[in-house]
């Protein structure tokens, strides 16, 4: 089972590399097709991030990926409440994010959905949604 986890992961992290660099392409290229398609059927990508492959990723989209990923790794789906701790967004899968302690925001309540995603913001969501997964995968070295 710690196998597969593992083997999801490094599927994700392809994604996440193809989803912070502009690319010039509606689709993926080549020699990523069938990595990106293994990850589509194992439900680890969104519908938003399908298809804009040349485009950068939203904080939005990004807290979705992550969200997607603890639940595809833990089998079991989050349920919230409906009430946001920011008063920007109301995305369901952005709550489930809060709740896992994957995201706290940006500040005055606000989580700006929409603003492109930073490296350290990456860095520091994929760490949170590792830990919030399995704390036994923080601190071990590949």
């Amino acid at each position: 089972m710690k196998g597969e986890k593992q083997r999801k992961l490094s599927i994700l992290i392809l994604i996440l590399m193809l989803s912070i660099t502009s690319i010039s392409y509606a689709t993926p290229s080549d020699w990523s097709l069938p990595e990106i398609e293994e990850a589509i059927d194992y439900g680890l990508v969104t519908k938003s991030v399908q298809g804009n492959y040349q485009q950068d990723i939203s904080r939005e989209e990004f807290a979705e990926l992550s969200v997607r990923l603890f639940e595809v790794l833990t089998g079991s789906e989050i349920e919230v409440d409906n009430v946001s701790p920011f008063i920007d967004t109301n995305n369901i899968e952005i709550i489930k994010a809060n709740r896992l302690g994957i995201v706290s925001g940006v500040g005055n309540r606000m989580f700006a959905p929409k603003d492109m995603i930073t490296r350290e913001q990456i860095a520091v969501m994929f760490y949170r949604t590792i830990k919030a997964v399995d704390e036994s995968f923080i601190g071990k070295t590949p």
